[in-house]
């Protein structure tokens, strides 16, 4: 017999290799033996290790790389223990049977009769692989219904993708808060309510608590609905870490990644483009010694949109302030409050603007709600007022003066934040920002 070059494949699960003991060592040794008895070639090894055997081609890195050496005519036979090592998908088979045929490459289960390198062997293993690929999917519409029962129950089913960070399992059916990650996931959600991006969220919760998460990890996070309380579409299954109300709004914001320049865009997540409805996209340009932010719509450049314009950010941010901080948003002090103030029991003009300033870092940070803000700073207006209201005594200062030393319009505040708070700021009283043809804005807020 002509030796042949032989490929020894083997590929093994996770929950196969620790259930059956069909480990990658205990085929190579028993491919390897095959070979010297029968005095072929070794043409390499290749090894899926970790990989179903239902997956596609593509996703089987050895199998891939094997089916290429093919190509190349480099291989004569492939030889693996048994066919449920080679392919559990028929589909997938004939894919691979195809590459096969067509450079005279065969195979052959060495512990089952199965083989392509005779007719015979062939066509049993066509009519085996069909009877295989229907009892596998019995198998799946069984384990389909048994699952979809359990979820009817109301009890928690992983589907294969594990507990959700933050959780854990109790009597094999409903989810409790894990103590040992509860307060690294509470301070990751923490920090996505405030508006902070999910990449810089996830590197702050890393850095705190010494874990190495990866990105997409923490953004498959940000999109589980089982963080708010919901399973399978319902309400109360377990306890949150965030309120349905902010978890929805945040999937609407679109919470992105952060730009590879580590820059921070404004309004990026809240523009929609004045044609298409598109999220309009953020980028740099430099000019000289400065850089200009803008945002376009991207489906322009696809042809999927005729919007060409690029929206300038300084000028975006000075129409939304005089959308939204208009001049008068302030203390309102008429001619009776230009008096001088004098010691009283309550506290003075100067005390109450300085907690309203406090006040308005909090709501920036994401500590309190819009509707908390908005009612402590309504009781500091009162206050003000009747602050002022006490003073006695004819004023030795102007009323501007007066003004300039009691009064810290939310402008001033606001012109005081670094780019990170203000586009906080934004994120947190505006849903979204749609262009109007004319140039205007439709602002919806929160």
């Amino acid at each position: 017999m002509t030796p042949l070059r032989t490929a020894l494949y083997v590929r093994v699960s996770t929950e196969e290799q620790s259930k059956h003991g069909l480990s990658v060592q205990a085929q190579l040794y028993t491919l390897e033996k095959w070979i010297s008895e029968h005095g072929h070639i070794d043409a390499g090894h290749f090894a899926d290790e970790g990989i179903s055997g239902g997956k596609p081609i593509e996703k089987r890195p050895a199998m891939y790389r094997l089916l290429q050496a093919v190509q190349a005519d480099q291989i004569d036979l492939i030889i693996f223990t048994k066919l449920d090592r080679w392919s559990r998908s028929l589909p997938n088979y004939y894919k691979a049977q195809e590459i096969l045929e067509k450079h005279h490459c065969a195979w052959q289960a060495v512990e089952e009769d199965y083989e392509t390198v005779t007719a015979a062997g062939t066509f049993k293993t066509n009519i085996m692989l069909s009877v295989a690929q229907q009892e596998r999917q019995r198998t799946s519409e069984r384990i389909k219904s048994v699952l979809d029962y359990k979820k009817a129950l109301g009890k928690y089913v992983s589907g294969g993708h594990g507990t959700p960070w933050g959780y854990r399992v109790q009597n094999r059916e409903t989810l409790i808060k894990d103590p040992d990650t509860e307060d690294a996931c509470a301070f990751f959600w923490k920090l996505i309510i405030s508006g902070e991006l999910i990449g810089r969220a996830g590197r702050l919760t890393n850095e705190k608590f010494g874990l190495v998460r990866s990105y997409q990890g923490y953004k498959n996070i940000t999109v589980n609905p089982i963080y708010k309380g919901y399973y399978n579409g319902q309400p109360g299954f377990c306890e949150p870490y965030i309120d349905a109300k902010t978890f929805d709004r945040l999937q609407i914001q679109h919470t992105g990644k952060m730009p590879p320049s580590g820059r921070v865009y404004l309004f990026s997540g809240l523009l929609h483009c004045p044609v298409c409805g598109n999220l309009l996209a953020a980028n740099t340009t430099q000019y000289k010694d400065y850089y200009i932010v803008g945002y376009r719509c991207h489906r322009k450049y696809m042809r999927y949109c005729t919007f060409a314009k690029q929206l300038n950010e300084n000028k975006l941010e000075e129409q939304l302030i005089e959308m939204v901080l208009p001049k008068d948003n302030r203390l309102i002090i008429d001619n009776a409050t230009t008096k001088q103030s004098v010691k009283s029991s309550g506290p003075s003009p100067a005390t109450i603007q300085a907690k309203m300033k406090r006040l308005a870092e909090t709501y920036t940070d994401g500590l309190i709600s819009r509707e908390a803000y908005k009612s402590q700073l309504d009781e500091l207006k009162t206050q003000m007022v009747t602050a002022q209201n006490a003073h006695t005594g004819p004023s030795s200062l102007p009323l501007e003066q007066i003004r300039e030393k009691y009064q810290k319009p939310l402008r001033e505040a606001y012109n005081a934040f670094n780019r990170e708070q203000k586009r906080k700021f934004w994120h947190m009283i505006i849903k979204s920002i749609h262009i109007l043809e004319n140039g205007n804005l439709l602002i919806d807020f929160l």
